[in-house]
């Protein structure tokens, strides 16, 4: 065999290996920034948080919050806007699902007025802009929050 036989073989082998390599890294990349992401997060020391800030969770499913399929019982939601405006808050934004049609057990249209004037009396309340217009018209300003988690489940901001 001369040199150039045994070199056509080896180009090609090396080619195949080049171009292998290539897509499998470009594979493993999306993932190893998600890892270093992951542990980034794990391992970075937490900075001061200002305690203006309160984000107000509910847990749990049997929680008289909830009614309906899932949707907020709006005199809860009346009582929680007026206690976090008692309590100082600059701006509340409920990021709930206020969307019509409103059942009597969540209030109905006689909770929806309720608590058009109470966000119109407190004055710093942002909705989702898929609140009926009652609320819009009541509202500071209309928003989205927008939280996309990425497949391993950690959010992040656009």
């Amino acid at each position: 065999m001369t040199d150039r036989s045994k070199a056509l073989p080896l180009a090609f082998a090396f080619s195949l290996l080049s171009t292998m390599m290539a897509f499998s890294l470009s594979s493993l990349v999306p993932q190893g920034e998600r890892w270093l992401t992951d542990w980034q997060l794990a391992h970075m020391t937490p900075g001061p948080i200002d305690p203006s800030l309160v984000l107000v969770t509910v847990t749990e499913n049997r929680s008289s919050v909830w009614c309906g399929e899932g949707q907020w019982n709006l005199s809860v939601l009346e009582s929680t806007v007026l206690a976090l405006h008692e309590a100082g808050a600059a701006v509340i934004f409920p990021s709930i699902d206020v969307s019509p049609p409103i059942t009597s057990e969540c209030g109905g249209l006689p909770g929806l007025v309720r608590l058009a004037e109470v966000t119109k009396r407190v004055g710093s309340v942002v909705y989702p802009d898929s609140v009926p217009p009652a609320l819009a018209d009541a509202a500071a300003a209309l928003g989205t929050l927008a939280l996309i988690p990425d497949e391993d489940g950690v959010f992040f901001f656009f």
